[in-house]
């Protein structure tokens, strides 16, 4: 597994340290997300890598798991990638995708198994973590591109988040000359870059595919990918 370290403290250094006259600067609500981000984010990634490495002693086949025929839904934003993906999501005999909770709060395998055995309780007394979340979701205002939910199908770029080499990072740190590269992957990321970021995808495609059988067809959709 790999991470984008070098990224990763260019843009710390950006947002710390280079703010001045920027669309970035470091008002008081920008210091409290950068605090947070910058405490939290480690740590979790830290833990999720760890269950990486549990994975490979525990579910060690999944580094044979095959990736048969997938599809890819690309296209500009807002031009109904969406709908076709979550109409097509609905067979689940035939497709599988990575719905949100997957792909942010359980991408290795052990965490899947951990989370689906509490599922199991939960539903055995009643389901009341179940409508816990469901309140909260329904607290929480989502984003106003597309509906999103813990178990609805999202895009799995934001898998990269994990390794810290997604465009999606543009969202928080809008530093156009450390990001730019990743909008023109194809072009401007060099191949051995490209290489540690596909790997990295691709590992965490193994680990849906043989966390669900290892039968289905990945079924995948982010506008990003056109590139």
């Amino acid at each position: 597994m790999s991470f984008n370290f070098k990224l990763f403290f260019r843009i710390a250094y950006h947002s710390l340290f280079k703010t001045r006259n920027t669309h970035y600067r470091l008002t008081p609500k920008r210091i409290l997300l950068m605090t947070i981000f910058f405490t939290l984010y480690p740590l979790v990634e830290l833990f999720n890598f760890f269950c990486f490495w549990l994975d490979d002693i525990f579910f060690p086949g999944y580094h044979q798991q095959e990736i048969r025929k997938p599809i890819f839904i690309v296209g500009n934003a807002r031009s109904g990638t969406t709908l076709l993906h979550r109409m097509m999501a609905h067979d689940e005999e035939s497709f599988t995708s990575l719905a949100t909770w997957e792909i942010l709060l359980a991408p290795a395998i052990i965490q899947r198994k951990f989370i689906w055995a509490l599922t199991a309780i939960d539903r055995r007394i009643g389901k009341p973590m179940h409508f816990l979340v469901d309140r909260l979701e329904r607290a929480i205002p989502g984003p106003n591109a597309h509906k999103m939910g813990l178990n609805e199908p999202e895009e799995d770029e934001y898998l990269l988040a994990h390794n810290f080499s997604t465009m999606i990072l543009w969202t928080i740190f809008p530093v156009r000359d450390e990001l730019i590269d990743l909008f023109y992957f194809d072009e401007q990321v060099s191949p051995e870059a490209q290489k540690k970021s596909m790997d990295f995808y691709y590992a965490c495609i193994q680990r849906h595919l043989y966390a669900h059988g290892g039968d289905k067809t990945l079924l995948s959709k982010n506008p990003s990918f056109t590139a």
